[in-house]
């Protein structure tokens, strides 16, 4: 390797010099900008992440808090049907909301 430049003139070294630094600084550039972006994009994944967990604990909270009206509202229409010893028509006007 060392006979190839000593055979070059100072000319082709000083070009094979500053073509080397360029492709090194650009090199390192690159890898330097592939790091920030891998560590933003790694971030903005872990928040999205975060958020879509968040958003379907409300979901599955508002879920339940219907399930929940919906339960306490048959258990107080059977306690209504066994009060009155007879059995409710669900027709008409006397139909509870839940069964519209």
């Amino acid at each position: 390797m060392t006979d190839f430049l000593k055979n070059l003139s100072f000319k082709s070294r000083i070009w094979i010099a500053c073509t080397l630094l360029v492709t090194a600084a650009i090199v390192v550039n690159g890898y330097m900008n592939y790091r920030i972006a891998s560590q933003i994009v790694e971030r903005n994944a872990i928040q999205y992440n975060i958020d879509a967990i968040r958003k379907s604990s409300q979901i599955f909270d508002e879920k339940l808090k219907k399930m929940l009206a919906v339960v306490t509202s048959l258990m107080i229409t059977e306690e209504l049907v066994t009060r009155s010893g007879q059995p409710m028509k669900l027709t008409g006007n006397n139909c509870p909301s839940i069964y519209l």
